[in-house]
């Protein structure tokens, strides 16, 4: 693990040098610790938009190929537009944005291959209490923005999830956090969702972490930018999927 001021340093001299491609790969695999921290332990994990932008991928006002899933289930890219019937919802990026294979998460996250259900297949029913389920991953090569959905079967009340989340990442001891601590209500997708942003030190990278309750699993998207640039704006990929 580098020290987060020294990699600092390297990300803005590689920035600097205009060697972008460079410095993704390497913020790509710092991926794992940098949103993974939502993972780290705590009573919360163990106790019992807008116009599509131009050039992006044409877009279907409902999935094309699943119907409305009943059991928590992956969603599935098609088209470069990724579809969740389950949350009912749909990302659709810039052309330039590129998703993570499976194998490729399983690689990333330190998973076994039956962590990982195939795209718009259901997970094992009934995960336990504080099971973390990998759905997606997508990432734009050009600026490093960055996007990771998972489902968290969360213990407790759903009112208490997401203070908790920010205080796990605010005593997080892989990278030094900062934020403002409020937690504030969103709608985005045609949904209400809560939402809280903080700031890595040394890294001049932010992240909005978003979360809507599903009943007895949490819907959590992390959204990742890096180099000064807000991570807003990859908010306005997401869709409603009319089920």
């Amino acid at each position: 693990m580098f020290p987060p001021r020294r990699f600092g340093r390297a990300c803005g001299a590689l920035l600097h040098f205009g060697l972008r491609a460079a410095f993704v790969a390497l913020l790509l695999a710092l991926m794992p610790p940098l949103l993974q921290a939502s993972a780290a332990p705590g009573a919360l994990f163990s106790a019992p938009g807008t116009a599509l932008a131009a050039g992006g991928p044409a877009f279907a006002a409902t999935a094309p190929t699943l119907p409305a899933a009943r059991l928590p289930a992956r969603g599935y890219w098609q088209a470069g537009v990724y579809y969740n019937p389950f949350a009912a919802l749909a990302f659709a990026p810039p052309g330039d944005w590129q998703p993570a294979g499976d194998a490729e998460l399983l690689e990333r996250f330190g998973l076994e291959e039956d962590a990982l259900p195939a795209e718009g297949a259901p997970y094992p029913e009934n995960p336990p209490p504080g099971a973390m389920l990998l759905d997606m991953q997508a990432y734009d090569p050009l600026t490093g923005a960055n996007l990771l959905l998972r489902l968290h079967r969360y213990a407790g009340e759903w009112e208490g999830y997401m203070p908790a989340l920010l205080a796990a990442l605010l005593q997080s001891q892989s990278f030094e956090y900062e934020s403002d601590g409020q937690i504030r209500p969103l709608e985005l997708a045609g949904q209400s969702w809560l939402y809280f942003s903080v700031q890595i030190k040394g890294l001049r990278a932010s992240q909005l972490y978003l979360a809507r309750d599903l009943g007895d699993c949490a819907l959590l998207v992390n959204v990742l930018a890096v180099g000064g640039a807000s991570p807003d704006e990859t908010l306005d990929y997401f869709r409603p999927l009319e089920s």
